[in-house]
């Protein structure tokens, strides 16, 4: 009977982590595929900035334009609403990475990289997830990824992660809209002398 429960749990645990890796790379590839046109999507407004940077952050080990996002639109929207409504979609996207690290820790080998994120996890916990969401680095799945597999609760991956990809989109939101102003006219200049 406990050897047949256990064989229930092992074979409900390979589904779980079948599921997660099937939408990983589903999510991959439309990513790659419609890169382009997830940049239009800013064009809906706030929604279309949420949904992009939802999407962009779904992918796992594949760096995506959020941040570009977030810069440009800034100048078309509220830089600060930008941030936040950018932000949120990263936040939810992130969770790929959790999940997948949740659904198993055998999911994705590990490497002296993911060896190095899985110590500053363990060992510094909401900061380290906290400066990773913060830093422009594309390193952040793999903090999902060891997070969602070290079982650390959700509010201490959601919180943190949300301050600072918060902090960092504001300053690209903020950027966008001071700097693009600027170098329009170096680029139409540019473009009319080609």
């Amino acid at each position: 009977m406990i050897g047949e429960i256990r064989h229930n749990l092992t074979v409900s645990k390979k589904s779980q982590l079948v599921l997660v890796l099937i939408g990983i790379v589903l999510m991959t590839a439309f990513t790659i595929t419609y890169r382009n046109q997830l940049l239009k999507m800013g064009e809906w407004g706030y929604f279309g900035i949420f949904f992009s940077c939802l999407i962009a952050n779904s992918t796992v080990f594949l760096p995506a334009p959020s941040s570009a996002i977030v810069f440009s639109f800034a100048n078309v929207y509220l830089p600060f609403w930008v941030a936040l409504v950018g932000t949120f979609g990263a936040v939810v996207g992130e969770h790929i990475g959790y999940l997948a690290g949740v659904a198993g820790r055998k999911s994705i080998e590990k490497n002296e990289q993911e060896e190095k994120i899985i110590y500053y996890v363990e060992k510094y916990g909401m900061i380290a997830v906290f400066v990773f969401a913060f830093l422009p680095l594309p390193l952040f799945d793999l903090v999902g990824i060891a997070a969602g597999a070290m079982k650390m609760s959700y509010p201490l991956f959601l919180i943190p992660c949300l301050l600072g990809k918060f902090l960092k989109m504001l300053i690209y939101a903020y950027a966008g809209a001071s700097l693009l102003p600027l170098l329009s006219p170096l680029f139409e200049n540019f473009l009319e002398g080609v």
